[in-house]
């Protein structure tokens, strides 16, 4: 019994100990501030990065968000281009929807929410940061129903022994994608 309550104790004051050492440093009112110049630049020199979709894509899903971040201030345009080839690798892309504006606010982030038709299309997304610099993203998106999906990554399968296994890799990961 007299284990038990020696025990408990030591424990009591091993976790009371480790609280009030937590809780024995000075507080300042200033503290909560962060004075780190170089978060800020950090932020500032970052620019302009489309986050969602960070690479060209294809996917059985036509509705895709587009996420992007940038310093406050910066504007976003965003086109959308669809190919009406007919040709397996020839392009002709015509623009499918009215082109999009976005101001970028405090939370440093932008998102867009688009339909895409089945095929091959085109993103071009311009920002203008403040000081009048632009920087320029565009991404391919390949909307296929999954049946095409599926033929395509067993063919890829297929060809394993007559290719090299970093590019049946990036076929795979790619889902199709009939850009480099």
């Amino acid at each position: 019994m007299v284990k038990k309550l020696l025990a408990g104790t030591i424990v009591l004051v091993i976790l009371g100990g480790s609280t009030t050492a937590v809780m024995a440093g000075q507080v300042e009112a200033d503290s909560k501030k962060i004075d780190n110049p170089n978060v800020e630049e950090e932020a500032v020199k970052k620019g302009f990065e489309v986050v969602t979709p960070d690479r060209d894509i294809t996917t059985n899903n036509g509705n895709i968000v587009l996420e992007f971040v940038a310093p406050e201030g910066t504007k976003v345009n965003i086109q959308v281009f669809f190919n009406t080839s007919l040709v397996q690798n020839k392009e002709n892309f015509v623009s499918s929807h009215d082109p999009i504006d976005i101001e970028i606010g405090a939370l440093q982030r932008g998102w867009a929410a688009l339909e895409l038709r089945r095929g091959l299309s085109k993103i071009e997304i311009l920002a203008t940061l403040k000081d009048g610099t632009q920087e320029s993203v565009v991404r391919y998106v390949t909307v296929r129903n999954q049946e095409e999906l599926k033929k395509h990554i067993e063919d890829a399968i297929k060809d394993i022994p007559n290719t090299s296994s970093s590019k049946v890799i990036k076929n795979i990961t790619n889902s199709g994608s009939s850009r480099p």
